[in-house]
């Protein structure tokens, strides 16, 4: 069908190419849910490149939902005929590549985040649009990483769950290394009962680290010295205005404590480390190490009993109920302003701010 804004003759080039086969077809149809020509995304109109574009992400996650799938059928297939350590060596193989593709994506992420933001409020500062709202946060807090109001717990939980896992590798990997009986598996249909509590396990182990970036995007942009000021305890977020020349973002606080960021770079980054680590390797490696658990078991029982309960160890940090960012955040300063008081060194540094009445954004002042 010819498309909007296409010429015919385009047209009869893209359909010839298309019929030389169906891998030709095959290539195509890849070629354009991943690499678009952005010569012909241009072509059309601003509505209709929305809907092209959510129609690419949905086919974009049911093609990536079904290599996962495929990926897991010739893992479970392979890991009934390799040994035990053979098989854990290829989970950890597995898990490093995660670990990296999930360090480069939260990255890249992160970034695109910051200058959407910016731009955004650029754009609405040039049409004299800007309001306080703009600036405030609409993430929520999940897991005890994300919680940095409660101290130092997540450490706890860190370290709790950082020993059971290394419990699981050392379980596996004291198994006598003997082949596997493979036909044999696979004749008791181990094969798809695995991939069922692998798919199973996928929903059952909480949010990934992936989900997660939109908060931690959040906390770096509060975070990051360029955005927010910690001794002027303001927002120096400096945007262009057509009538003023420039507009200046303000905020106040409610404790009258201000100056300060409630997370050092070290109790931030640990938090992320932390969750990068038990969010997205061990959630993984756990979901991969299932057909090696099925091949422990020595009843029907045991398996319905201990299978998915190894699924704990990655669940154990989920918070009961999702905390809204502002309520994590002003708990935590209102922590560490009881803890500057307490302290005669950090007293005379962090109350610089008294007399503020609200931390979030409340007004544009322009210059």
């Amino acid at each position: 069908m010819l498309r909007e804004g296409q010429s015919p003759e385009e047209f009869e080039k893209l359909t010839g190419e298309c019929q030389v086969g169906s891998t030709g077809s095959l290539c195509k149809d890849l070629r354009d849910i991943w690499c678009p020509d952005p010569v012909e995304e241009m072509k059309l109109k601003p509505r209709a490149q929305l809907v092209r574009k959510r129609v690419r992400e949905r086919k974009q996650q049911v093609m990536t939902q079904r290599l996962y799938l495929t990926g897991l059928l010739l893992w479970n297939l392979a890991a009934y005929w390799l040994s035990p350590r053979v098989s854990i060596f290829c989970i950890g193989v597995s898990c490093v590549l995660k670990l990296l593709w999930d360090v480069t994506g939260s990255l890249d992420k992160i970034w695109k985040y910051d200058d959407e933001f910016e731009e955004n409020i650029k754009a609405k500062a040039g049409r004299n649009e800007l309001e306080a709202d703009d600036l405030r946060p609409i993430v929520q807090a999940e897991n005890r990483y994300q919680d940095f109001s409660d101290g130092g717990t997540y450490i706890a939980v860190f370290v709790g769950q950082v020993a059971m896992m290394c419990f699981l590798v050392y379980y596996l990997w004291s198994e006598e290394d003997t082949p596997r009986d493979g036909y044999k598996t696979v004749q008791k249909l181990y094969c798809a009962l695995s991939i069922c509590v692998q798919v199973i396990a996928s929903s059952q182990t909480g949010a990934s680290f992936y989900d997660e970036i939109p908060f931690w995007a959040e906390v770096h942009r509060m975070w990051k010295d360029d955005i927010f000021d910690k001794a002027t305890n303001e927002y120096r977020l400096v945007v262009p205005n057509s009538d003023t020349g420039e507009t200046m973002i303000r905020s106040e606080r409610s404790d009258g404590i201000a100056g300060f960021f409630p997370l050092e770079w070290y109790d931030l980054w640990g938090r992320v480390g932390a969750s990068l680590l038990v969010n997205s390797v061990f959630q993984h490696a756990l979901v991969l190490a299932v057909p090696l658990f099925l091949l422990r078991i020595e009843s029907c029982f045991d398996f319905v009993k201990d299978a998915v309960a190894v699924l704990y160890v990655v669940d154990v940090d989920q918070l009961p109920a999702p905390k809204q960012f502002r309520q994590i955040f002003d708990k935590a300063r209102h922590k560490r302003s009881r803890y500057a008081q307490d302290d005669p060194d950090r007293k005379g540094e962090e109350s610089a701010g008294r007399g503020c009445t609200s931390f979030w954004p409340l007004a544009v002042s322009r210059a």
